[in-house]
């Protein structure tokens, strides 16, 4: 995670970098609601 955080402060306008960080942050989110959907 911090090396992610270095990457972003040297590459701050790379939006090939941002939309995969946000699409990272989107799949991490899908599998958050998906193991709590099965623990429901």
């Amino acid at each position: 995670m911090l090396s992610l955080v270095t990457f972003s402060r040297t590459f701050p306008n790379d939006p090939l970098f941002l939309s995969t960080r946000l699409n990272l942050s989107g799949l991490n989110l899908i599998k958050r609601s998906r193991s709590n959907f099965c623990a429901n």
